[in-house]
């Protein structure tokens, strides 16, 4: 009887997904046109959106760097996609940014599978 009941409730749901599936399909013509001009306005963002704007990024790496004397920045090339900071730094202090970064949310909007803080291996003078 339990297995009876099992093969029921497996083709009710089976039956509840054709459903759902189909009320997809049926929708997605819908949305195609709103997919369609998404798409055409992604590569304006950087240029309309202020948290892609060059100098909200360098605020935001300045809060992360917060004056720290075992972080020297050598370079900073930015492009709307994404950013690259060069520097030297101990190991430690170089964590302490990088875990300061990941934890920034108005950084989030660039691609977090690029490499976007490199640093040198050089040592600080002091």
């Amino acid at each position: 009887m339990l297995v009876a009941v099992a093969f029921g409730y497996l083709a009710w749901l089976k039956r509840q997904v054709n459903v759902a599936q189909r009320e997809h399909d049926s929708m997605k013509p819908r949305f195609a046109g709103i997919e369609k001009q998404m798409n055409r306005w992604d590569p304006l963002g950087p240029a309309v959106e202020p948290k892609r704007h060059i100098v909200e990024v360098l605020q935001q790496l300045a809060k992360a760097w917060q004056g720290n004397d075992k972080l020297q920045f050598t370079s900073f090339t930015f492009s709307p996609k994404e950013w690259v900071m060069k520097g030297g730094a101990t190991t430690d202090a170089r964590f302490e940014l990088v875990t300061r970064l990941k934890q920034n949310k108005e950084l989030d909007l660039f691609d977090p599978s690029k490499e976007s803080c490199t640093f040198e291996s050089r040592r600080i003078a002091r």
